[in-house]
């Protein structure tokens, strides 16, 4: 026997909440006929509520490297590229229900919008490297070179708090700022 609850926040959204069975589901289908109107799992593919959170349309990574040998010295340089399409995202906020036998609160989230609904912007990113290797004595060699990560800066909003439709806290939320790095070894 369900019951009805109102979500939190007043919207007048309202779901049924039916115990759950010992029948097994033997396809999407049949697992989405479990569920009643308020709670039913949009049939999309490939996850039944849309894209997961870190599906992207497109991932791309080139790398190219080059070497030069001067006798025994060596300089090497090398670039990387990664573009990746914007995170696609739909709203969903927290909710409170409560169980519909015991009474305790259960937190859970609605889908306000499907999986998908929204995209960030697509981003990418250029890193530079540069390597110089020297001899020092006999089979050491000493190695000396820098780096440069995201070299065109870019901070483009990578991350999205699907709760409240804000980017996220954390420090991958917008891409990493540029960043030089200097290298410095002894290879033997």
């Amino acid at each position: 026997m369900g019951r009805i609850y109102e979500s939190e926040g007043g919207t007048g959204t309202k779901a049924t909440i039916t115990p759950a069975t010992t029948t097994t589901p033997t396809s999407r289908a049949s697992a989405a006929s479990r569920f009643q109107p308020g709670l039913s799992i949009p049939p999309v593919a490939p996850c039944g509520t849309g894209p997961i959170e870190w599906q992207r349309d497109y991932i791309v990574n080139v790398i190219g490297m080059k070497r030069w040998v001067f006798g025994k010295h060596d300089v090497m340089t090398s670039a990387a590229v990664h573009a990746a399409a914007g995170e696609q995202w739909g709203l969903q906020p927290s909710t409170q229900v409560a169980h519909p036998e015991s009474g305790q609160t259960i937190n859970t989230f609605t889908f306000r919008e499907q999986r998908g609904t929204n995209q960030l912007e697509d981003f990418w990113t250029l890193n530079l490297n540069a390597t110089y290797q020297f001899p020092i004595s006999g089979g050491v060699q000493g190695i000396i070179g820098g780096e440069a990560a995201n070299v065109t800066n870019e901070q483009s909003l990578i991350r999205i708090n699907i709760r409240n439709g804000r980017p996220r806290t954390g420090l991958d939320t917008f891409q990493f700022t540029r960043e030089y790095r200097l290298k410095l070894g002894i290879r033997f």
